[in-house]
């Protein structure tokens, strides 16, 4: 079965360890084949675009829900041709610097340091300056709740980390008794062995559920 495996740095990991979700279900399902589009800083916006380019190419997609207030721009990226299989059952992104200085990530705690053209590090700067100033935290979430709304219609399985937006979605802390002892980070990224146990639940949970595609 292809899965396909959406989200921010909740599924990628994070600098330096990089604990990636998607890839601990890969090695724990060498039957099937992980597709990974997570990244980190992802916007809700970045997902749906990836989700919608890609979706397609999966038998189940699965999306895990990030934080509210996040932009995310690029500039004719050629998504389809930055992909690699980094093992037999397992794809991601090619490079990952080389995304990260393409797709430019902005946050309310994160400002990017670096830039590649057609953007410059202080057009950046200045957008994110601009667009933190006047944002207005509720649209925020009104687009976030409807986007969610979306996904839950259209993906096979929708859960998230910490923000439901007025869904009854699965949160992170739903999944992983005892959670906040596996958090490493003031990002509450979970370090190796919480990540193996979310992997454990979503495949005993999600995928070993689905049964035209149990055996596959």
């Amino acid at each position: 079965m292809k899965i396909g495996v959406f989200g921010c740095s909740w599924v990628a990991g994070t600098w330096p360890t990089y604990y990636n979700l998607a890839e601990k279900i890969a090695v724990m399902q060498p039957q099937h084949t992980i597709y990974d589009y997570a990244f980190s800083g992802h916007s809700i916006q970045m997902i749906l675009h990836l989700y919608e380019k890609f979706k397609h190419e999966h038998d189940f997609n699965i999306i895990k829900i990030t934080s509210p207030a996040r932009l995310t721009i690029f500039n004719n990226y050629d998504f389809e041709n930055q992909r690699i299989f980094k093992t037999k059952n397992f794809s991601t992104w090619k490079n990952y610097m080389n995304y990260g200085d393409n797709i430019v990530r902005l946050s309310p705690r994160s400002v990017p340091n670096k830039a590649v053209l057609p953007y410059t590090l202080r057009s950046i700067k200045k957008l994110h300056k601009l667009y933190y100033a006047h944002m207005n935290p509720r649209i925020s979430d009104d687009e976030c709740m409807a986007i969610t709304s979306y996904m839950m219609s259209s993906a096979d399985y929708v859960y998230t980390h910490k923000h439901r937006y007025g869904h009854k979605l699965i949160k992170t802390s739903d999944i992983v008794s005892k959670y906040k002892s596996y958090v490493f980070d003031d990002g509450e990224h979970l370090d190796a062995n919480g990540i193996s146990l979310e992997a454990e639940w979503l495949i005993k949970n999600v995928i070993e559920l689905i049964p035209e595609f149990k055996d596959a």
